[in-house]
């Protein structure tokens, strides 16, 4: 589990080959929110409440818990700690269980790092997915639905207040089927479904949202 984000985070680097839709998976098929096709205006305009307050966000944070869910496991593996997103400078994770590590994820690279201090580096330069990981991940974070639009397929499904965002890959993704991205007055969960069933879900508790970026929370 030592590098479950980081791993999770490469899964999302995308593949050449266009996906089809014959290769999508029966836990894909099985969720209703992609039955609900919509373009980035309209579910803008849907959102409002929700966009216009990550729209003037220049920093998100608070506490995450994961569940990594594989086909041969009985029971999820589990991590938990806190994440901070900066605009225009990137995104920590800070893992606190079962181990202490830290991601950094930004438009030039990937920094992984344990609690001894040891580091593990993926530059752009080296790995030219790298920026569209960092791509994908801030415009979830910040819901910019026109940058998802050039990546992924929309879907949107809304139900008593709260909605459900899908994101199908417009080019096969490493292993990731779809996304499924979730919440009401904020982003309060995130899924990813891959192709074979295993799938990994995120849920954010808590959520502060600020207008401004401390330097100290700047992604390093």
């Amino acid at each position: 589990m030592k590098r479950l984000l980081l791993a999770l985070t490469l899964a999302c680097a995308p593949a050449v080959a266009a996906a089809s839709a014959a290769s999508a998976s029966a836990s894909v098929s099985a969720e209703t929110v992609f039955a609900h096709p919509a373009d980035a205006a309209t579910i803008r305009a849907a959102l409002v409440p929700v966009t216009a307050r990550l729209a003037a966000a220049q920093s998100i944070s608070g506490p995450y818990q994961q569940k990594k869910y594989l086909r041969e496991l009985p029971r999820p593996l589990l991590a938990s700690g806190d994440f901070t997103f900066v605009r225009d400078h990137g995104i920590t994770w800070r893992t606190t269980t079962p181990f202490a590590s830290e991601l950094v994820i930004q438009r030039d690279a990937l920094v992984q790092r344990d609690a001894n201090g040891q580091e593990v580096r993926i530059d752009a330069a080296q790995q030219p997915a790298v920026r569209m990981v960092a791509r994908i991940f801030f415009a979830v974070f910040s819901l910019d639905f026109a940058e998802l639009e050039q990546l992924f397929a929309l879907s949107l499904q809304q139900d008593g207040g709260g909605w459900q965002l899908g994101l199908q890959p417009k080019q096969a993704s490493g292993t990731i089927d779809a996304i499924i991205v979730s919440g009401r007055n904020d982003v309060e969960r995130v899924r990813l479904l891959e192709r074979g069933g295993d799938r990994t879900e995120i849920e954010f508790q808590d959520t502060r949202v600020s207008s401004s970026a401390a330097p100290a929370a700047r992604a390093r």
